[in-house]
């Protein structure tokens, strides 16, 4: 059974959470804690596979919360789930959280996103190789040609000449 931990201030938000997702994903054993305090207790007694946390909350922040899991469960995939994503907030989980998502996020992105990073913990069954990515920083972003490509082909007006 995996372990998965939401960590928000907001209890309309947790209980929302507990409500949409034990039905929706029985296999996974949830975990809610109201203050990155109370997270941090939680984590001394149980290893988490995915820790989702929002960034504003009183007391220890989000990213600086998962800045300390980074450390003490570095296996864990960590997901911010904020209502306040500017780029300033966005800057700042860079390194340690894995991904960022944006509230009110729909139960189908939040689930495929846990299940992806669980996928992610499957296919990385060496511990030398999951420490490596979870202590990544960054990701590898995709080639300026491909991005180049890729902005030419969404534009309406494209065509081989502009490639």
């Amino acid at each position: 059974m995996h372990q998965i931990l939401f960590v928000d201030d907001d209890a309309n938000i947790l209980n929302g959470l507990r409500r949409r997702l034990r039905s929706a994903r029985p296999q996974w054993n949830l975990h809610f804690a109201n203050s990155g305090a109370e997270a941090l207790e939680l984590a001394e007694k149980q290893d988490f596979d995915v820790i989702v946390s929002d960034i504003q909350m009183p007391g220890m922040d989000g990213v600086t919360l998962l800045e300390t899991m980074q450390k003490t469960q570095p296996d864990a995939v960590r997901i911010i789930l904020t209502g306040h994503a500017d780029n300033a907030s966005y800057l700042r989980t860079i390194g340690p959280a894995h991904q960022f998502l944006s509230k009110p996020c729909d139960n189908e992105t939040l689930i495929e996103s846990i299940e992806n990073a669980l996928g992610l913990r499957q296919l990385l069954r060496s511990p030398e190789l999951r420490t490596l990515v979870a202590d990544s920083k960054s990701l590898a972003s995709p080639p300026d040609t491909y991005m180049r490509l890729e902005t030419a082909f969404a534009d309406p007006n494209y065509s081989l000449d502009t490639i």
